[in-house]
């Protein structure tokens, strides 16, 4: 009875969608499951999902949650991004003040194989510029708890070729041919990198590589990073607490924080993530906004320097950063 009434849901909802120019498929609907729905609008947004399916499930001593929503095959492209998830799988705890991984913890999040094109730097999804400036914000100014290892590495251009033994070591002026391709290369490296941010969530990633790319010849340059076994967990109230009072209050108050702020209530893992930039630019960098920001928080006097030296260093260094 449900399952006919669902296609009935949908049929009409795909009637009014195309009255605003939108496109909505759902081929196969089940009993708390679809698979192969699309949506499109114009030529440019696209998304599907392969197949979405909910779980219900009765808490036990042994699994205390209540349900699992499972997303898999997700593709999403529009004007300013190509984003592809293979699977994401969340996991809803039962009353989480008693029972969840921290009394704060709503639901666990699991994604898998996470990949992001954006097309250029200055046109940053919201979504995404949220993230990176809350992971910058924790680097410059959270508490760095393990460091395993550490690494950055600048290469300026591509090495030429060796002398011509016909001219032996007489300084010969290269042809563009041979300095080959004109451009600087910085790279980054980090392992077992742990990071706790000012609202106690702790951002544990196992591996991080970045690699930033910029021609010289060209107005042209990239931006790669790819991170794995990345965890963003919920560290407040950690310590369970053994009056009942304060576990009520803290369950009564869990629907006031997820509409406040939803990623507070939630724990996120990662296994791989890719970012790519095809155009970036360094001007465009978070780490540079604030880093400005934290600069001028900072008084000039605290440095030893006057406030013409200081704000003539600052433009200097943003000007040829841009």
């Amino acid at each position: 009875m449900l399952t006919p009434l669902l296609y009935c849901f949908c049929a009409l909802l795909r009637h009014v969608a195309s009255f605003f120019g939108h496109t909505i498929n759902v081929r196969r609907i089940g009993f708390l499951s679809a698979s192969d729905i699309t949506y499109s609008r114009g030529k440019d947004v696209h998304y599907r999902i392969g197949h979405i399916k909910f779980t219900p499930h009765i808490p036990h001593r042994l699994h205390l949650y209540w349900g699992i929503f499972v997303l898999e095959d997700y593709e999403g492209k529009d004007e300013l991004c190509h984003v592809s998830l293979a699977r994401l799988v969340t996991t809803l705890w039962f009353l989480p003040a008693f029972f969840g991984p921290t009394p704060n913890t709503l639901a666990s999040v699991e994604l898998d194989d996470f990949r992001v094109r954006v097309y250029s730097s200055s046109r940053t999804p919201t979504w995404l510029a949220r993230l990176r400036y809350n992971v910058v914000a924790t680097v410059l100014r959270g508490e760095h708890i393990r460091v395993d290892n550490l690494k950055t590495h600048t290469k300026l251009s591509t090495p030429t070729k060796e002398h011509d033994h016909e001219f032996g070591y007489e300084f010969r002026a290269p042809t563009v041919a041979q300095l080959g391709r004109l451009e600087t290369r910085t790279s980054f490296m980090a392992r077992g990198w742990h990071m706790k941010n000012w609202q106690d969530r702790l951002y544990q990633f196992g591996a991080v590589d970045m690699l930033m790319r910029k021609g010289l010849d060209a107005e042209w340059s990239s931006l790669v990073l790819v991170a794995s076994d990345c965890q963003y967990l919920n560290t407040v109230n950690a310590a369970r607490s053994r009056s009942w009072r304060s576990l009520l209050r803290l369950t009564i108050m869990l629907p006031v924080q997820l509409y406040d702020s939803p990623m507070s209530v939630l724990d996120l893992s990662i296994t791989r993530m890719d970012i790519l930039f095809d155009h970036f630019r360094i001007r465009d960098a978070e780490v540079l906004h604030q880093v400005d920001g934290l600069a001028k928080s900072i008084s000039p006097d605290d440095l030893g320097l006057g406030y013409y030296a200081w704000d003539s260093a600052a433009r200097i260094f943003m000007s040829y950063c841009s």
